[in-house]
């Protein structure tokens, strides 16, 4: 019975061992499953099933191991048939007291553990739940990012094909600029216009009008055209090259009414324009216009004709459009304002040319020349000369500072000033005296005059010369053959209006004798080389070509300094006078 005891607590023993190793297996497969997940940490907790099944089978063991030697032992050294019978007693009862406990513990710890099972599992449900929902949300969260990228790649994609349309548009602005600029005329400015515009939009047909006078209400055309194909357009452009167009009438008449751009969808259905059959034959449908203007009134009408439909430009379309007919109307204003400066000073070099002696004088005894060539249209060099009492004569040569318009009024006002002076004033030094005071009232500040004036006796073959700091000016002895350089007796005209000039210098001439007065533009002409042609050449000149007529010493002169520049152009005014002693 013992045995059977025995036998019966150690199979339940084992059963226990089994059932306890079991749940603690399966409950350590939870938690590592749990553990995978750092969220879900909290959700383990302490393993109180498996503590509670680890003591009981601690219990077992211990059990067994005080079995195997403290009772055992305890029986040998009693000996006796009843100590033995006692010790089986006590083991028996202590070996059921002890599996019952060990059942406890371990039923106990069975218990813990599968109610810990189960929390675990609801766990690992709400964990798959929160899991499912956080995949679910992150999938939503990608989603919602790749459509957004699909956005800001559209967008960035629009604006680089804004931004690239911005830069033809502005390429195309600026070549119609660049070569506005360039052109001659207006003719060619619309050409380039025309052909960028066609260009820049695909449309195969461009053509200019303008109006048939300025205050005219008529445009008529131009024959500046831009054809894709001339064969298929040529009966469109001959008809079109007959055609005017008051206003309001057919697409360019609509353009110069409103001074706005026009557009038509379909000419086929547009009953204000006269050459829709035209347009059918040859298979035009698109039609813009838009005005060239300048300060608001239309000076130029462009058109474009297309092969298709074409709906209405949007807004910076149109403002793109704008932005080149106001190029063109400031081109179409500059050529203006340029044409009218050139007439200006074209009528401003035709007084000065008047201004100017137009014959050589022939003194008995003498022979006297003038020549002048401006740098520009007009000059601020000047040569005179004219009778005085006594039989004698005043010549003059000077040269204000700068050329263009304003010194050569300048000029104009010393011309008068000092053919005013010399009916008044008794003596060369006076009448310099004056025309300095004068000039330095009236010539701002700044700007000055170098002139030489003198009185030529015919009679007594002598010249008075007064030099208001002019130079170069020459004498070339025929007797020496030697050039001497006069220096000036004065600063020139206009800097001091209180100055008293000295008395002029008396220059005798002897047969032969030579004076050449000029101004700076020859001495100071330069070759490519930078180096200026100079007063030793400007001598030496002179020496050589002393022995011809006055006016063949400056044209020699004067092409002796451009075989000198070597095809460097002129940069000042040239004027010479020469007197000589024939």
């Amino acid at each position: 019975m013992i045995w059977e005891s025995t036998l019966l607590t150690t199979l339940l023993d084992l059963a226990f061992v089994a059932i306890a190793i079991a749940g603690a297996v399966r409950l350590t497969i939870v938690r590592r499953r749990l553990r995978m997940d750092s969220a879900s940490a909290g959700l383990v907790g302490i393993p109180w099933g498996p503590l509670t099944i680890a003591v009981g089978l601690g219990i077992l063991g211990l059990f067994y191991l005080a079995d195997l030697f403290v009772l055992h032992a305890l029986g040998a050294l009693m000996g006796s048939p009843a100590a033995e019978e006692l010790t089986r007693q006590i083991r028996l009862n202590y070996n059921w007291l002890v599996t019952l406990t060990s059942a406890c513990l371990i039923l106990a710890g069975i218990v813990l553990t599968t109610g810990r099972l189960e929390a675990s599992q609801a766990a690992m449900r709400r964990l798959n739940e929160l899991l499912e929902d956080r995949v679910e949300r992150r999938t939503s969260e990608l989603t919602q990012a790749t459509q957004e990228a699909e956005r800001a790649k559209a967008t960035a994609q629009a604006a680089n094909q804004a931004l690239k349309q911005q830069d033809k548009q502005a390429r195309l602005l600026m070549d119609v600029a660049m070569a506005a600029n360039a052109a001659d005329n207006i003719t060619e400015a619309l050409q380039v216009a025309l052909d960028c515009m066609c260009a820049f939009t695909g449309w195969p047909v461009g053509h200019a009008y303008v109006p048939e006078s300025e205050e005219s209400d008529r445009l008529i055309p131009l024959d500046v055209w831009h054809l894709d194909s001339v064969d298929r357009f040529e009966v469109f452009r001959s008809v079109t090259m007959q055609s005017t167009f008051e206003r309001g009438i057919g697409l360019p008449g609509r353009v110069l009414a409103s001074g706005k751009p026009a557009w038509i969808e379909n000419v086929l259905e547009d009953e204000n324009f006269p050459r829709r059959k035209m347009a059918e034959d040859i298979g035009v449908r698109g039609a813009f216009g838009f005005p060239v203007s300048v300060h608001g009134e239309v000076e130029a009408v462009l058109e474009f004709f297309s092969d298709r439909e074409e709906s209405e430009g949007d807004e910076k379309l149109f403002e793109f459009i704008s932005d080149v007919g106001r190029q063109l109307g400031f081109f179409i204003e500059r050529k203006r304002k340029v044409k009218r400066l050139e007439h200006d000073l074209e009528v401003a070099r035709d007084i000065q040319r008047t201004l100017l002696p137009t014959n050589d004088l022939d003194f008995v005894g003498f022979d006297i020349a003038g020549w002048n060539q401006p740098a520009d249209e007009t000059g601020g060099d000047f040569f005179d000369w004219f009778a005085v009492p006594g039989g004698h004569c005043c010549f003059t040569i000077a040269d204000v500072t700068g050329h263009g318009i304003g010194p050569a009024l300048v000029a104009a006002i010393c011309r008068a000033y000092i053919r005013a002076a010399a009916s008044n004033e008794p003596s060369l030094t006076a009448l310099v005296t004056k025309v300095n005071q004068l000039i330095s009232q009236d010539v701002s500040r700044g700007r000055f005059v170098t002139a030489a004036v003198g009185i030529l006796d015919v009679s007594g073959r002598k010249v008075s010369l007064l030099s208001a700091g002019h130079g170069p000016t020459l004498f070339f002895h025929k007797r020496s053959g030697c050039v001497t350089s006069i220096e000036a007796q004065g600063i020139p005209l206009g800097i001091e209006p209180t100055l008293q000039y000295d008395s002029a210098i008396d220059l005798h001439f002897d047969q032969g004798d030579l004076l050449v007065v000029v101004t700076d533009g020859f001495p100071e002409w330069k070759n490519p080389d930078g180096e200026q042609f100079g007063m030793q050449r400007l001598s030496r000149c002179t020496e050589q070509l002393a022995e011809l007529p006055s006016s063949e010493i400056i044209s020699n002169l004067y092409a002796e300094i451009r075989e000198f520049s070597r095809g460097v152009d002129q940069a000042d005014d040239l004027t010479a006078v020469v007197i000589k002693r024939t």
